[in-house]
């Protein structure tokens, strides 16, 4: 029989917070998202509620994305690949973050470790299944934590880079505040994403109707 992590640790199922995600484009062209965000475990919706630039709310659930505008009523949906599972609120409440959920991945291993000064790199490579369309994962840790992440295609270019820094202990577990990612895109363009998050809380009770956040059937 396999019992339930829960049974030796906390069971960690709500995270919330406030954000702000800076993004500039291939061309320059910046923008600023500001607002709080929602993930619930058990619900599998991932909620961002935005206060800037336009009020809008935004719920994530398995594949699909619905909108909603400050008057609630839907705008549009839309399908989406599936990132609640994966996403970085659900493996901060997994405390896998660390590894980026690559210890629990079937179709990767690792292939080797490295020092580096303060960091050990280890590489995660893929397994036959899917590394004619993955490549590897090569993962930084300082003091045992997430620091850096290179994810590369198949023919091992680098497509994306990210790193995780200013981390908080918070209810037990260790979450970075800033996360910075550069996208590699066709013709040698770069793309970057910088999200701070704030004021975080980890297995709020108070708004279980924004966790939960109705969706129209």
């Amino acid at each position: 029989m396999v019992l339930p992590k829960s049974l030796f640790g906390q069971y960690y199922f709500r995270v919330k917070a406030d954000f702000s995600i800076k993004e500039k484009d291939v061309n320059g062209t910046q923008q600023l998202v500001m607002g709080k965000v929602y993930f619930d475990k058990n619900s599998g919706k991932l909620i961002y509620d935005i206060a800037f630039p336009e009020r809008e709310t935004w719920v994530i659930q398995d594949t699909m994305l619905y909108k909603f505008d400050q008057a609630k009523t839907l705008i549009e949906k839309k399908g989406v690949p599936n990132i609640t599972e994966h996403s970085f609120f659900n493996l901060v409440l997994n405390n896998q973050l660390k590894t980026f959920g690559l210890e629990d991945q079937q179709n990767y291993s690792i292939s080797d470790v490295e020092m580096a000064d303060d960091l050990v790199i280890t590489t995660w490579s893929p397994g036959a299944a899917i590394n004619k369309i993955f490549g590897d994962v090569v993962i930084a840790q300082r003091q045992k934590r997430l620091s850096g992440l290179v994810i590369k295609n198949a023919a091992g270019d680098i497509v994306s880079k990210q790193s995780f820094e200013n981390y908080e202990m918070i209810a037990g577990l260790q979450i970075p505040t800033e996360l910075t990612q550069v996208n590699f895109v066709d013709g040698g363009g770069k793309t970057y994403k910088v999200t701070e998050f704030k004021s975080i809380v980890v297995d709020d009770l108070e708004e279980d109707a924004m966790y939960d956040h109705l969706l129209p059937r």
